[in-house]
């Protein structure tokens, strides 16, 4: 078969691929990215299972937008129904299927956006779908990196995964799919790590998260708005941004849940008459119940330190390093 089959995140891509490397005689699935909350509890790379984690179906809104204009492909059935099968004996006949299937095609391309949340969905698919022990028998198995062009990511457009899948970060620190699995790695861990920790500190509280989930980032963010008497909305999103608190889409997020929490309050009207004019802009600050939970979690932990060291993640020190840095907070 002289086509190729690309794996990606989101319809938006394809105009891209479809103005590279693609053409509209070529196949396309869309898998979903897994953000790190989702997993519970710590686990290596290799046993990155979920059970929710779904593939394309027809009542997803991605489905439907790439078939408006793509061919269907038929692996997908395939693929959803190897992500639900129990038994290990048929589960791995219907892998050996799906590998079989995957080498009539010219290239298998994963076109992913080359951050960690793409290279966590990579691994998740080679992991949950693939089976790790397949991935040398695929033919083909390349991941597309052309997506965002800047200094972290300076080598080739495209790159073999079946040559780094098992490699360790330290193997090559310069290419960006195992510097993005280093950055994911480190995050889910201290986050992971920290969802339990947190737990054990002050109990199960309404956080706003299903399962009383409470973030590493959303105390890091109240422990740093605490420093600040006063502030508004765009102050407090610019203060995460400058401690690297987040990522640019989930800081709001993370900002509204502290307010739906009621750890944040708004001042009274004739609190702000008497404020300086050029202040008044900054009605909010962290109220009473907010400074309790702060100061609770600091008799047990060192929030500076915490902080400092959530900011590892997006440099080059590795998993295990860093692992056995958070096991001492």
């Amino acid at each position: 078969m002289n086509k190729k089959l690309f794996l990606i995140e989101k319809p938006s891509i394809v105009n891209l691929l479809l103005d590279n490397i693609g053409t509209k005689e070529d196949f396309y699935i869309s898998i979903p990215s897994i953000a790190g909350y989702v997993f519970r509890e710590i686990r290596e790379i290799k046993d990155l299972k979920h059970s929710d984690y779904k593939y394309v179906d027809e009542t997803s809104y991605y489905y439907r937008e790439l078939k408006k204009v793509l061919k269907d492909c038929p692996l997908r059935h395939l693929m959803r129904k190897i992500q639900t099968e129990k038994n290990k004996d048929c589960l791995d006949l219907l892998q050996k299927h799906l590998v079989n299937e995957l080498n009539k095609f010219e290239e298998i391309i994963f076109a992913i956006d080359p951050d960690h949340s793409g290279s966590r969905a990579i691994d998740l698919f080679l992991i949950n779908v693939i089976g790790v022990d397949n991935i040398h028998n695929l033919k083909s198995f390349k991941h597309y990196q052309n997506f965002y062009i800047s200094s972290k990511y300076d080598e080739e457009k495209i790159i073999d995964l079946k040559n780094v899948f098992n490699k360790n970060y330290e193997d090559n620190v310069d290419l960006s799919y195992l510097y993005c699995r280093n950055v994911y790695l480190k995050k889910d861990f201290i986050s992971l790590y920290m969802f339990k920790r947190l737990h054990e500190i002050v109990g199960n509280i309404d956080s706003g998260f299903k399962n009383n989930y409470l973030s590493l980032n959303m105390i890091i963010a109240l422990n740093e708005f605490r420093k600040m008497k006063y502030f508004n909305e765009f102050i407090a999103i610019k203060k995460m941004e400058d401690n690297e608190i987040g990522s640019p889409v989930s800081r709001m997020d993370i900002y509204n849940h502290l307010l739906s929490n009621k750890w944040i309050d708004k001042l009274e009207r004739k609190d702000l008459i008497e404020k300086d004019p050029r202040e008044r802009s900054k009605k909010r600050y962290v109220n009473e119940k907010g400074l309790q939970l702060i100061n609770k979690i600091k008799k047990e932990i060192d929030l500076e330190n915490l902080t400092e060291l959530a900011k590892n993640c997006y440099n080059k020190e590795t998993y295990e390093s860093f692992k056995e840095k958070v096991l001492k907070i």
